[in-house]
């Protein structure tokens, strides 16, 4: 019997029976295709509701490794607002969901590292406020910005004794370990090189040749700097970050990432998180021209 003629069949008789046992029949055959159907309508909803709800970032920043999970979403408004930004074509993102150990190497961690790896790659990501070891070792990886290339002389001098400095020799010296590591053929002659860079990260009265410790020096304080750069700002009672109770265990500290493609945005976050007055038109165009002049 063909298959259609099968189908006339069982539906003449289905014709007169109770609607329990036709859908009795109906879910014996076809309920696969049902669940299919709804799983299938389900995931193209929720695909298109996320592509419409998608918005570009105006602003993201990381508050990383965050003792409080406080709701940000009002801070975001607020933050928006001095931005200008419509918030309906546009997000403002203040995250302080993002855990990275230094000690603990957990999925979480590591799922973490890759997430922060990926936004920074994109250019996603315009600051970081974190512990001072972890900013140091975000600077040492060359992800930091130079905050002499987008403050004025006027922020810089306000916070002078507030800036975290890192030496660009460790720098170099760290990404040059690393090369010699990777390509596993480190000569004499590289080997010399590491150790003039050794030797110019070295104070000026000091005899002796051995390796700096990058996270032993005080990161205040450039002086014994051959080359130092101010990548972080400390904010110890910054107003925001005290009413989240963000950071109980250290003093908060700020840094911009090097690829922000927002420089007088970040800036703007800097003066609302320590409570000072937003930037005015002729400032953000000074931060703006400055940074632009570097790319």
């Amino acid at each position: 019997m063909a298959l259609r003629d099968e189908i006339r069949a069982e539906q003449s008789k289905l014709k007169d029976k109770p609607f329990k046992d036709k859908w009795n029949y109906f879910w014996d055959y076809y309920k696969i295709h049902v669940i299919v159907g709804i799983c299938l309508i389900f995931f193209v909803g929720t695909l298109i509701r996320d592509v419409l709800n998608n918005k570009p970032y105006a602003f993201y920043g990381v508050l990383l490794n965050a003792t409080s999970y406080t709701d940000m979403d009002t801070y975001e408004e607020a933050f928006g607002e001095i931005l200008g930004v419509d918030l309906k074509e546009y997000d403002v993102i203040i995250d302080n969901t993002t855990n990275v150990s230094q000690d603990n190497y957990s999925e979480l961690t590591v799922a973490s590292v890759e997430k922060i790896m990926a936004s920074v790659a994109a250019g996603e990501i315009d600051v970081f406020v974190s512990d001072q070891d972890t900013i140091r070792q975000y600077g040492y990886n060359d992800t930091l910005m130079d905050l002499r290339n987008i403050l004025s002389t006027e922020m810089l001098d306000k916070y002078a004794d507030r800036l975290l400095y890192i030496d660009m020799v460790d720098v170099r010296l760290q990404e040059q370990k690393s090369m010699d590591i990777f390509a596993d053929t480190e000569t004499e002659d590289a080997a010399s090189d590491l150790a003039g860079a050794e030797d110019a990260a070295v104070t000026a009265d000091s005899e002796s040749a051995e390796e700096t410790d990058l996270y032993a020096m005080l990161y205040t304080d450039p002086s014994g700097m051959a080359e130092p750069v101010p990548v972080g700002i400390y904010l110890e009672d910054a107003p925001i970050l005290t009413q989240t109770q963000s950071y109980l265990n250290c003093t908060p500290v700020f840094s911009v990432l090097i690829n922000t493609k927002h420089p007088a945005y970040a800036v703007q976050f800097l003066n609302y998180l320590d409570g000072a007055a937003p930037l005015t038109e002729d400032e953000i165009f000074a931060i703006e021209s400055k940074a632009a002049l570097l790319n």
